[in-house]
């Protein structure tokens, strides 16, 4: 029995060590050099023309996702440049993770929070995945113009 007890010591210390390894892992924005990417998002950025407004909602008109997108894919791809878009969840609450990419392996990333509305506020399940679908395609924007450093010709943050 003492054996046991033993055994079953060690394998809860192995656990813990374990979870204070994957705890200890940092959150790492970017890759150790950036150079490369750097050149490239530049040359991105100056050949992209001026991000115009297609749609218009509550608070005005914007840059739909697509548009960005659209606007955004060849330059990038000339340049060796790429993104992705991950949505993920961390204690409770919802991120996009947006990462740009340069083909020589370098990257960096952002971390964007979205305000997801809970169930209690849209009962109904058509409307709040909708709703959730927009919060989604809303933050997606801002973290994808925020990461390359472009904007549409209107900011729509007050509201007006």
């Amino acid at each position: 029995m003492e054996n046991d007890i033993k055994a079953i010591l060690t394998g809860l210390r192995h656990i813990a060590q374990q979870i204070e390894k994957i705890t200890a892992v940092e959150w790492q924005s970017q890759s150790k050099d950036l150079d490369q990417l750097h050149e490239a998002l530049c040359g991105a950025q100056g050949s992209m023309p001026a991000l115009v407004t297609d749609s218009s909602g509550y608070t005005g008109k914007f840059a739909s996702l697509p548009a960005i997108i659209a606007h955004i894919q060849m330059p990038l791809f000339k340049n060796g440049l790429c993104f992705t878009q991950e949505i993920t969840e961390c204690s409770g609450k919802t991120y996009i993770i947006t990462t740009l990419r340069h083909m020589s392996g370098q990257w960096t990333r952002s971390k964007t929070p979205v305000y997801m509305p809970s169930r209690n506020e849209i009962p109904d399940k058509k409307d709040f995945n909708q709703e959730c679908g927009k919060a989604i395609s809303y933050m997606r924007r801002y973290a994808l113009e925020s990461i390359l450093g472009i904007k549409a010709d209107r900011d729509d943050y007050d509201g007006k």
